[in-house]
């Protein structure tokens, strides 16, 4: 056997249905690798599909949620020198995939892992779209580092105990902290653009927001690590989505900043929404990760108007709130009182509040005379 195929999945039953049987498809021989699958908690449907395909995986089932979590009791479980992991929502539209990762593997005896890259389903929409290309552009902007959880092999026999996922976290960057780590020890790391996998995201805007957010949160754990580049500032798209992004990904660095649990504390949140979108204390957010470099937040994005905005009201306070209060004792609740009365006067008939007006009267004095 040399290799172990290791799928975390969670609640994905349809898709894992079918990356299984493009695995099934694969030329490679079927004694020369096998298939884990950890559930993220025990899911009966997954256990079906899993317990129906021909590949005879292993059903592992992780007490906790998170991807490496379930990376880590597939690997602990894998007996082949070489760990491939894929994703639940990918498929191997390759049907030499397998063949041809080994034949990489032979060919690069000095990288400890190699990885592929994302092909952008048929199916993909606008957000889809956009977060192929942020996430491509970051793969080909270092191909010596940058590898995806969706398709990544580690050679397990050469990085030994190093091999192991960060189970703190459970969010963005799951596999890009090991990655860098394993950098930083001197192993290499390859990318290699011919291998691809088609990724089937399925991202509406809920789980887009969700996704820029998690893993703003998740960059709080690279901040130390040498030549980390940042997914959000990888993308030549200006564009809504771009803008979306752009903002959640700040919001959630600023919420890991103070904290990096779930469930999510709301106060927290609503203030990290707030601070970015005033942009306050913006000088020490998403600093710098080494002495002589610029923070990209400083020179990528600029800081917003709001911000001075901000600073007037809070030394202009007592002065704003005086005429606050005199604003809508003078201006407002006149108006606000005065709108219902003129309507009820408007919509009701004079003759009904015992009012008559000589109509007759006042329209002869607007005639034009010929």
């Amino acid at each position: 056997m040399r290799l172990s195929i290791v799928i975390p999945t969670f609640k994905r039953a349809s898709s894992l249905e079918a990356l299984l049987k493009s695995i099934e498809k694969q030329s490679l021989q079927f004694d020369l690798y096998e298939v884990i699958v950890v559930s993220n908690f025990h899911d009966s449907q997954t256990q079906e599909i899993v317990s129906q395909s021909s590949l005879n995986p292993k059903y592992l089932v992780a007490d906790t949620q998170g991807a490496n979590k379930a990376r880590n009791l597939g690997l602990a479980s894998a007996n082949a020198p070489s760990v491939l992991f894929l994703d639940d929502d990918t498929y191997l539209h390759s049907t030499n995939l397998l063949a041809d990762l080994l034949i990489e593997e032979q060919m690069n005896p000095e990288h400890v892992a190699i990885g592929g890259v994302y092909e952008l389903a048929a199916t993909a929409g606008r957000f889809d779209r956009y977060y192929h290309n942020l996430s491509h552009d970051w793969q080909l902007a270092n191909l010596q580092q940058n590898l995806v959880g969706g398709i990544s092999l580690y050679q397990k026999n050469k990085i030994g105990h190093f091999l192991k996922f960060n189970e703190k976290i459970s969010f963005g960057a799951t596999e890009t902290e090991l990655n860098l780590r394993l950098k930083g020890m001197g192993f290499q790391l390859k990318v290699i653009p011919s291998l691809s996998v088609e990724h089937h995201t399925e991202i509406n805007f809920w789980n887009f927001i969700k996704k820029a957010f998690y893993q703003g949160m998740g960059y709080n754990f690279l901040e130390g690590l040498k030549e980390n580049q940042p997914l959000a500032n990888n993308t030549k798209d200006k564009n809504l989505p771009h803008y979306l992004y752009q903002f959640f990904f700040k919001t959630g660095y600023r919420y890991g900043k103070v904290s990096l649990t779930r469930p999510l504390r709301k106060s927290l949140l609503a203030k990290s929404l707030l601070c970015e979108f005033f942009q306050l204390d913006s000088e020490n957010i998403l600093r710098p990760t080494h002495n002589q470099e610029v923070s990209y937040h400083l020179t990528k994005y600029p800081v917003l108007k709001f911000r001075q905005f901000y600073h007037w009201m809070k030394g202009n306070f007592w002065k704003a709130r005086w005429r606050f209060f005199w604003f809508l004792k003078w201006r407002l609740i006149p108006l606000l009182i005065m709108f219902p009365l003129t309507a009820i006067w408007m919509l009701f008939p004079f003759n009904m509040i015992g009012l008559s007006v000589p109509y007759d009267q006042l329209l002869s004095k607007f005639k034009f005379k010929g």
